[in-house]
């Protein structure tokens, strides 16, 4: 005497239900955090190899944040300047004013919102957020 014993998890059809759905991504979340995410290494880490220095009452994670925001503006700046010395090149003087390279969102710094400080007279553009002065 042989019992058949019906699946929850595929139907009759072999089609998967909703319940054989949800075990197996269950299942392959459970081995993503057992198997990825150790390899993936911790903030604490990252602070350890002086990648990160979180500053009094803050995180590992918002540091990270705050690092990312430091690099944009100094990537940006470095942009600005670039094209500065384009302009320059081309019109035999720097620009009067950022507005004139369309920078588009990219003549503010990201981490303060606060626009580039430009000097026409001599074309140098500098971040007036804190802690950025030296980008």
């Amino acid at each position: 005497m042989s019992f058949k014993v019906r699946s929850r998890l595929r139907d009759e059809s072999g089609n998967w239900t909703l319940i054989g759905l949800l075990v197996a991504l269950a299942a392959a979340g459970a081995l993503f955090f057992v198997v990825i995410m150790p390899k993936m290494g911790t903030g604490e880490q990252a602070q350890q190899e002086g990648l990160i220095t979180p500053e009094e009452g803050q995180t590992v994670y918002g540091a990270a944040i705050d690092k990312g925001k430091e690099t944009a503006c100094s990537s940006n700046l470095r942009q600005i300047r670039m094209s500065i010395e384009s302009y320059k090149t081309e019109r035999g003087q720097p620009p009067a004013l950022l507005q004139e390279l369309k920078l588009g969102s990219g003549g503010m710094c990201p981490a303060s919102g606060q626009p580039y400080q430009y000097d026409a007279r001599t074309g140098q553009v500098i971040c007036s957020t804190q802690g950025h002065q030296g980008l």
